[in-house]
């Protein structure tokens, strides 16, 4: 290992890094792509500075390459898409290698891109070409290192298989191919990986490129010499030095010819570095084994580097010892990074930075054990999160999760706008869940979300029941919920017969049913069980008497008796504007206190065996829209927790509920129960309460503990807009009725 102690690092911001860890040192990053242009500009009048995406294809350093003026030099269909998607246009991508596709391809060369032909089938795809016949075409010839330049051939790989061979005829016929197609060839592409990336390499390359443009008088637009070249090394050729052999070896018309080169390790290896933690030490016979958090897999996949640039961060100075053998964390015994020689001994919790690490490591790092790790952009100050480490659900987001055979069923009816709810459930249950979901409107977007859906009669057909009862036997439904409160009451009437039916219904029983969906008999048992709530009247003619006894003062707050989503909510100012809503009433009002203080609300979770409140996520409003709140932060209070219990314990709820709460001189109100899942239960689900396996739990007969409070504190959730995309052939009804 080359220690190296003076490495310009904000060490306190440093060690406090999330390793392990890549750190991309944007400033050095920038300099090395200036330095190469200006090089590349001091012999050339056009030239083209082209990222090799493969080498690093990290987002955030593509969109600075591009913001950089570089083009990306992509090699299949995928990368190409990639380029785009962080915002090359097509005329500032190099198109090589062989996995493009026709339309890519098409798409390319109608585009400005320069596209380098690589395989026979291009050849072929060049018939359906109807654009421009002057476009950016150009044919990688194949360099044979053993006959060109045998010193600097990788043992085993003196003659590639890329390109297209001048000296057995292939490359003649594919130039005869293209001229009958009608299409000009304006460009070779030559690039050829060497052992030692040394000038002699380029030299040999360049004079060879040189006799192919004479011996088919080939008259060309651009060349494109590929990559391949150090970085800045000690000792190595520098970017001016290959520009330099580059310009005297190839012979061509400068004025009138663009030179394409396609750096990766040049521009990419010095600004990245890896960082990794000690996080155990032992002795095995007479050898020091220090335990990273890190792996030889993420800066050495190919298991074939002998010595790294480093730097140990340690507290304070201690002793040497004579070795160190530095291990990944992984179950293989090779992956042994390596040894420390006679450097400070290390102990759980220092850190070693390894240098230079850019250049494919990332791209080749696996999923392996320990799932991609964050990588950090350095802008000579301060540190910021560019890709943040990868967790089971980012592994998990393009993977076919179809339920298995003996998956338990999950009916939700009315599922109406609740995609997301049925997109947690899925991500929480995996394959052990069947997501089947109900409505009477085809285009309600929770449907196509589900594993299958059906379309249902609204709830007060007299065949609702009947058709909800002949799903769940057919699909063996194990527990079913509803998202809209009117069915509440629905579903508890008919508990029994689920139940029978070996189906749990997520609801109360029906006297529960019914006080939660009067608002008023609600206020009533309340006060009768001695809980806190918010002091409602059912009349107009209750309150004046309420009024004149001094138990109430404007402004009050009236809504339905029997209402939901906020609708017909409303605050009141004064006696006259209060006569006036119930001389002309939309709806059988309550009025209630008007609490002028802080609101808040909690996604609950009611055993089914226990009847016990066994989870519970605290959110304080931010921003509230007529349904509920659509932006909530997270708090925990275990008076709240206590009083949550307490009201438990005098109803009979079975699964998720909603409770909404005031706070007031220290002393929390109930103000109302929605018993289903909340709107906002997103926040609980992603700030760790996961209900949908506390209904597997229950499902299965097995009683949930206590997790009360088990979730992140302080974490905020902010909904926002999201649509999904469906075609009408895929509806099973009219969108229209």
């Amino acid at each position: 290992m080359n220690k190296e102690d003076n490495i310009n690092i904000c060490d306190s911001l440093f060690k406090e890094l999330e390793t392990p860890c890549f750190v991309v040192n944007t400033p050095d990053f920038c300099d090395n792509i200036g330095e190469f242009k200006s090089a590349l500009a001091d012999f050339f009048p056009f030239s083209v500075l082209s990222y090799s995406v493969k080498t690093n294809s990290l987002p955030y350093l593509l969109s600075l390459a591009c913001a950089c003026g570089l083009h990306a030099e992509v090699v299949s269909a995928d990368e190409f898409a990639l380029a785009k998607a962080v915002g090359f246009s097509c005329n500032k991508i190099v198109y090589n290698g062989p996995m493009k596709s026709k339309e890519t391809f098409l798409e390319a060369l109608s585009g400005g891109a320069f596209v380098n032909v690589e395989t026979q089938r291009e050849l072929e795809w060049l018939q359906d070409y109807k654009g421009d016949r002057n476009c950016k075409l150009g044919i990688r010839v194949n360099i044979d290192l053993n006959e060109l330049s045998k010193e600097d051939a990788v043992p085993g790989e003196e003659n590639s298989r890329f390109g297209f061979d001048a000296e057995n005829g292939e490359l003649e016929k594919a130039i005869q191919i293209i001229e009958r197609s009608g299409i000009a060839l304006n460009g070779l592409h030559v690039h050829r990986t060497s052992k030692t990336r040394s000038l002699t390499v380029y030299e040999a390359i360049c004079n060879y490129t040189g006799r192919i443009i004479d011996r088919y008088n080939l008259n060309l637009s651009f060349v494109d010499i590929g990559g391949g070249y150090y970085g800045k090394m000690p000792g190595k050729p520098d970017y001016f030095e290959y520009a330099q052999t580059i310009k005297n070896s190839l012979n061509v018309d400068w004025k009138n010819t663009t030179l394409i080169v396609e750096p990766g390790n040049a521009l990419l290896a010095s600004p990245i570095d890896y960082v990794m933690s000690v996080i155990d030490k032992k002795r095995v016979g007479n050898r020091n084994i220090l335990t990273c958090d890190g792996s030889r897999l993420d800066v050495d996949p190919f298991f074939h580097k002998k010595q790294y640039r480093y730097k140990t961060v340690v507290p304070h100075v201690r002793n040497k010892i004579e070795s160190q053998t530095l291990c990944g964390c992984t179950c293989l015994e090779k992956d042994i990074i390596t040894v420390l020689e006679n450097e400070r001994e290390l102990e759980v919790g220092d850190r070693i930075q390894l240098k230079w690490q850019g250049a494919y490591t990332m791209a080749l790092t696996p999923n392996f054990i320990r799932l991609l790790p964050n990588i950090y952009a350095f802008d000579g100050t301060s540190y910021s999160l560019v890709r943040g480490k990868w967790k089971a659900r980012d592994l998990m987001a393009n993977s076919i999760m179809d339920p298995m055979p003996a998956a338990d069923g999950y009916l939700f009816l009315n599922a109406g706008r609740r995609a997301t709810l049925l997109k947690d459930f899925k991500d929480s249950l995996g394959v052990s869940a069947k997501i089947v979901a109900a409505d009477n409107w085809c285009v309600a977007p929770a449907l196509f979300t589900a594993d299958k859906y059906y379309l249902i009669p609204k709830i007060h057909d007299p065949a609702y029941i009947s058709k909800v009862m002949e799903i769940c036997k057919k699909e063996k439904i194990s527990a079913v919920t509803t998202n809209i409160d009117p069915e509440i009451e629905i579903l508890a009437k008919h508990r029994n017969d689920f139940l029978d039916n070996g189906i749990l219904p997520l609801c109360p029983d029906e006297k529960t049913a019914q006080l939660c969906f009067d608002k008023y008999q609600m206020f009533l048992y309340l006060r009768e069980k001695g809980i806190p709530t918010v002091l409602t009247y059912d009349s107009l003619a209750s309150f004046n008497e309420g009024f004149a006894r001094g138990e109430i003062s404007f402004p009050v707050f009236i809504k339905p008796r029997s209402g939901s989503g906020s609708v017909g909510a409303e605050r009141i100012r004064c006696l006259e504007e209060l006569e006036d809503r119930f001389k002309n009433a939309k709806y059988d009002y309550i009025i209630q206190e008007f609490m002028d203080c802080e609101d808040c609300d909690a996604d609950v979770y009611i055993d089914t065996i226990s009847h016990k409140a066994v989870s519970a996520v605290l959110k304080k409003k931010i921003e509230t829209r007529i349904g509920g709140a659509s932006k909530t932060i997270a708090f925990k209070d275990e008076r709240l927790f206590d009083f949550i219990r307490q009201i438990c314990e005098v109803f009979c709820f079975n699964g998720p509920v909603d409770m909404d709460f005031f706070c007031r001189d220290g002393v929390y109100y109930l103000s109302e129960i929605n018993p289903r899942f909340g709107g906002a239960y997103l926040h609980g689900y992603g700030a760790g309460a996961d209900f949908p396996k506390l209904i597997r739990n229950n499902i299965h007969g097995i009683e949930n503990p206590d997790e009360m409070g088990n979730y992140e504190d302080a974490s905020i959730m902010l909904m926002y807009d999201d649509v999904i995309m469906t075609n009408q052939k895929e509806l099973k009804g009219d969108y229209r009725s």
